[in-house]
């Protein structure tokens, strides 16, 4: 089956999400499969019916782990699909699921590997978020040369200081006990982070754990999983995990230790030698996934805009999607007001310490 999509539609990926995420979370899968009229495979679509605030709702497989949220689909069939048939399909679809009262698709990119992704023309779909990459070209110094040189002068720079304190290498864990080893520190230094900015701490749900775990004991050795960190010495100053999938390095849960490390930029010289090393592997897209941080321009040439499509099928689905679009132009508005954002961050920070 020759189709387009992303490594977050992996089986490995949505299969290793259900057995720890979803069953934790009551989700209940339904795998789309569509297919012409000699039973070829035309789409994939990895979908799941969650229960909660009273009301159904259809998402994609993967909720917030994952960062793309898309289809499994052969480039001649979504070149078939406008917006009336994209329509039509999702109606199909719907008639072969439990009833639900809210269709809620997020984080869609409007393109899969070059192959336009049809739910992002359907008319609901709202563009809402940016995801960031770059291109990384044949060698490192190509890649340099593309960006200013001050701003790998100086990284060269705390790379020589790092290294006089005690022997700096970079490591990409090759064994079990290396990826366990990285993975501990990394979630400890999240924790932190969380702790300092008063966000949610995500690994105190034990199942998100249960599900980075589980995909690097098992997908390690394939080459999926991609854990990698910065040591001075024996300490893990910064860490790293990501996977690789077709010619793509995906960065995605990065880490780094505060205090006297923080001078040193240590994640920014992590993310250099894994961008050095996935142009080593003749990879050609350093993905940086989701999120507006101010870092990821630094790095990235092009931008990927995510859509999200929420619609609501009963009376309560459409009186929920109504409320869900002014939370979202709320915090909108929140994050063109600084000095609310610096509020609601300390605000956070209090909880978390109180």
């Amino acid at each position: 089956m020759d189709c387009a999509c992303y490594g977050f539609q992996t089986f490995e990926w949505v299969s290793t999400y259900q057995e720890t995420i979803g069953v934790a979370e009551g989700i209940e899968p339904h795998i789309v499969h569509v297919a012409d009229a000699n039973g070829n495979t035309l789409m994939l679509l990895p979908l799941g019916i969650r229960r909660r605030f009273g009301l159904s709702f259809l998402n994609f497989l993967g909720g917030d782990v994952t960062d793309y949220h898309a289809p499994i689909i052969r480039a001649e069939f979504a070149a078939s699909l406008d917006t009336g048939a994209s329509n039509r399909l999702i109606a199909c679809v719907l008639e072969r699921l439990p009833r639900v009262d809210v269709i809620a698709f997020e984080k869609m990119p409007p393109d899969i590997d070059d192959v336009t992704n049809p739910f992002t023309r359907l008319p609901d779909a709202k563009h809402v978020s940016n995801a960031y990459a770059a291109t990384l070209g044949d060698t490192f110094r190509d890649f340099k040369k593309r960006r200013s040189a001050k701003f790998f002068s100086t990284g060269d720079r705390k790379w020589r200081r790092l290294s006089e304190i005690a022997p700096a290498r970079f490591s990409v864990a090759e064994s079990a006990a290396d990826a366990a080893e990285i993975l501990g520190a990394l979630v400890r230094q999240k924790r932190r982070r969380y702790q300092e900015t008063g966000a949610p701490d995500q690994f105190a749900r034990p199942h998100l754990l249960a599900f980075y775990s589980t995909l690097t004991e098992r997908h390690l050795g394939t080459g999926l999983i991609h854990t990698s960190a910065l040591f001075v010495g024996g300490t893990v100053v910064a860490a790293h995990w990501g996977i690789v999938f077709r010619n793509r390095f995906y960065w995605l849960m990065p880490s780094y230790e505060a205090g006297a490390w923080a001078r040193f930029s240590v994640g920014r010289l992590l993310m250099q030698f894994l961008i050095e090393w996935s142009i080593s592997r003749g990879l050609k897209k350093f993905d940086l996934t989701i999120g507006d941080d101010d870092y990821k321009t630094l790095w990235a040439d092009h931008t990927l805009p995510l859509y999200d499509c929420i619609r609501g099928l009963t009376g309560k689905g459409k009186v929920y999607r109504e409320v869900s679009l002014a939370g979202r132009r709320a915090r909108e508005w929140a994050k063109r007001k600084l000095w609310l954002l610096a509020l609601v961050r300390a605000w956070r920070r209090h909880r978390a310490s109180g």
